[in-house]
């Protein structure tokens, strides 16, 4: 039997509510925020930073019965997914298979089975090889928090792991595996530590897609994601973060949920990810109110370059612009009025249709310089 409601849960909600919508789910929503334009198209209720994730178990004891689904980073908190799940039906990833999909050791053994290359990882305390960069990384985190350079002399952090740093284009792939199956929606280039979006070092603060490849491309894509989809068992949506480097994909982590890219796939394509996702954990015909194909679609996040108070006056005047969810909207995530932005931290996203990658990076920059003049005054 099919089901019309969705409980969706994470830090921020607002994209995959509006993904739901279009797939003609009725969606209510826990989050960090509550923004202005989540509320606007569904029930909306914040848990403060002080109670999260803790408090998500008791709110939604209030909320209408039906299946839910996890955002990002709650894959970091797989006792919640637990409990959470024996009241309402999982559409997801279990807490056991985010167990294996956090433990980098697990998810490097999955890829070299298949002979996929990948970094490198090493436990805190190992010797490194020499000749190469490293990272020192969370192991439960998300967005990029927590990732900072390491070497021999400055690795005694707890809970991480040492990955080796590969560089060249950082790519986000998207995938819905279902019946041992795993589809290949898209990718996009990632934004990440943009300093012109005042991004901390490592922060993922946007996106550009879809990418277009070459069927050799293509292909490695497509075996990363059969391999990692049946090697750890993953339903549904997920997304695999990777390096392209002089027509290679290293593998650097999976991401057992709905991701930022999927919205700008989604416009970019007039696919529904979200119906593929409700298809593998039910069987329905899904009426899909499509969005329009853009080509391209380019995605921002902006950070406060110093604390402000979100309020009228300079911001622009599309920013409380409504429209219909099947429409790419200018700004998105809008922070409600009066609230307190700290510096450093996301203030909103904003979007824009690009005829290439060099096009839609420069309308990304122009928007977030229009913001910097905006804000510089408050």
């Amino acid at each position: 039997m099919s089901t019309d409601r969705l409980l969706i849960v994470g830090a921020s909600a607002r994209a995959a509510a509006y993904s739901a919508i279009r797939a003609g789910i009725i969606p209510t929503a826990i989050d960090l925020f509550a923004d202005l334009d989540l509320c606007d198209v569904c029930d909306a209720i914040s848990v403060d930073a002080a109670g999260y994730p803790g408090k998500i178990i008791e709110v939604s004891r209030d909320l209408p019965h039906g299946p839910w689904m996890y955002t990002g980073a709650l894959e970091n908190h797989p006792k919640l997914i637990e409990k959470l799940s024996v009241s309402r039906p999982l559409w997801g990833n279990s807490a056991e298979i985010v167990r294996a999909v956090r433990n980098p050791w697990k998810v490097a053994d999955v890829l070299a089975a298949s002979g996929i290359p990948s970094p490198i990882v090493h436990r805190p305390g190992e010797v490194l090889p020499s000749g190469k960069r490293w990272l020192q990384k969370p192991l439960a985190s998300g967005g990029g928090s927590g990732i900072r350079w390491t070497d021999d002399q400055n690795r005694d952090s707890a809970g991480c792991f040492i990955q080796e740093y590969i560089d060249g284009i950082s790519v986000a792939a998207i995938f819905v595996a279902k019946d041992r199956i795993t589809e290949f929606l898209g990718a996009t280039q990632q934004l990440v530590g943009e300093s012109w979006l005042h991004a901390k070092t490592f922060a993922y603060c946007g996106s550009i897609g879809p990418l277009p490849f070459d069927a050799t491309l293509t292909q490695q894509f497509v075996r990363i994601g059969q391999s990692v989809g049946m090697g750890l068992g993953l339903r549904g949506l997920f997304g695999i973060d990777a390096v392209v480097r002089d027509g290679t994909v290293f593998p650097v982590e999976v991401n057992p949920r709905y991701t930022a890219s999927v919205e700008v796939l989604e416009f970019a394509t007039g696919i529904s990810a979200m119906a593929k996702h409700r298809a593998v954990f039910e069987a329905t015909e899904t009426v899909v109110q499509p969005s329009k194909p853009y080509d391209l679609v380019a995605k921002a996040i902006y950070f406060a370059p110093k604390p402000i108070c979100f309020r009228g006056g300079r911001w622009p005047e599309q920013l409380l612009q409504k429209l219909p969810v099947n429409i790419l909207p200018r700004y998105a995530d809008i922070p409600q009025v009066e609230s307190i932005i700290e510096g450093g931290t996301p203030v909103m996203t904003y979007l824009c249709r690009a005829q290439s990658i060099a096009d839609g990076l420069e309308q990304l920059h122009r928007v977030a310089a229009d913001l910097d003049h905006r804000l510089c005054d408050l």
